[in-house]
């Protein structure tokens, strides 16, 4: 398996050397990244541009190399903007900036919903990495290590804010669905 040393590549480029190679690729096929760092970044952006249609593999973590192995999946499908906005809700904010419906019309793909509004996808897929980056990527936890208080504390500092913060958005979201499904649906109220 071929592989590409990003050690070597201007930071300004590396995600984009990436992005090209792993574009390029057929369906099955990967290769190697090799960098000096954890790329666990680059894994939320593909994440985010690309969605399901990607195998990560480490292959060596650290502490001086880092080697993950990225293919593209056999079976995975470009993911649809329902498929993006379920797997991240923070992208929903993105989709209705560009008036696009993720819901009722969420089975379409990125490309197809620019191609038919006359978007540049380019712009579109700005936006949702800059409201991916808006929020720093945690680093993993051994939480079974926690005592209980440590444990109790973290989980009401992080985890209640964040969600105190978010119910009027997924409020707002819940109550579109009820509206549009709640008569087939009435679990939904």
């Amino acid at each position: 398996m071929q592989s590409l040393d990003v050690t070597q590549i201007d930071t300004q480029r590396k995600h984009l050397a990436i992005f090209d190679r792993f574009d390029a690729l057929p369906h099955g096929e990967g290769f190697i990244i090799d960098n000096d760092h954890d790329p666990k970044p680059l894994y939320n952006q593909l994440l985010a541009e690309r969605g399901q249609t990607f195998d990560w593999e480490y292959v060596q973590k650290g502490p001086e190399r880092w080697k993950v192995r990225l293919s593209k999946s056999k079976t995975r499908a470009i993911p649809t903007i329902g498929e993006l906005v379920s797997g991240d809700f923070r992208k929903a904010e993105v989709f209705e900036k560009f008036g696009i419906d993720f819901c009722c019309k969420g089975n379409r793909t990125i490309d197809e919903v620019c191609e038919t509004r006359n978007i540049d996808s380019r712009d579109l897929i700005e936006d949702i990495q800059k409201v991916l980056q808006h929020s720093k990527v945690p680093q993993a936890k051994d939480y079974n290590t926690w005592s209980l208080d440590k444990l109790t504390l973290h989980i009401e500092e992080k985890h209640h804010k964040y969600v105190e913060k978010q119910i009027p958005v997924i409020k707002q979201y819940l109550d579109k669905i009820c509206t549009v499904h709640g008569k087939q649906h009435p679990e939904l109220f």
